[in-house]
């Protein structure tokens, strides 16, 4: 009996945990859907882990990394658009208790000059806690 209670307050503290971060994280996702579709390098550079390296070339602001020696480059901003940054809502997201992760898959939504919906991207986003502060550790674009 004993054990049963040590293991749903174990479970409780999970849950409890989770549902904290969850509520952090989906502010930090916010953060960087605009930062990421207004150019905004410092603030990218805030919420992003030191492995990836915010870059800006000509006209356009790029996230670079390494993943087991492959190097990957990922678009975020060019000042030359046809579209604009509406929204995001978030569609789901991962928690790996054993890592300490989260995983955050984000839904954005773009305009046009007559603020018709005319895109929609979608980004998936890893947390994790790098010097007791939640970062994110890399992303990649989904379909």
């Amino acid at each position: 009996m004993q054990d049963k209670l040590l293991e749903n307050e174990k479970i409780i503290r999970g849950m409890n945990y989770e549902k904290e971060n969850f509520r952090f994280l989906s502010e930090m996702s916010l953060e960087f859907s605009r930062a990421r579709t207004s150019g905004d390098i410092n603030k990218l550079k805030s919420l992003v882990s030191n492995n990836i390296e915010i870059l800006e070339k000509d006209n356009e602001i790029f996230a670079k990394w390494k993943i087991d020696e492959q190097e990957i480059e990922y678009p975020l901003y060019t000042k030359i658009r046809m579209k604009t940054y509406k929204d995001m809502q978030i569609n789901g997201y991962d928690y790996n208790e054993k890592e300490d992760k989260f995983d955050i898959y984000v839904q954005e939504y773009f305009t046009n000059s007559a603020k018709e919906i005319v895109g929609i991207g979608f980004i998936n986003l890893h947390f994790e806690r790098i010097n007791n502060e939640w970062k994110i550790s890399r992303f990649e674009y989904d379909i």
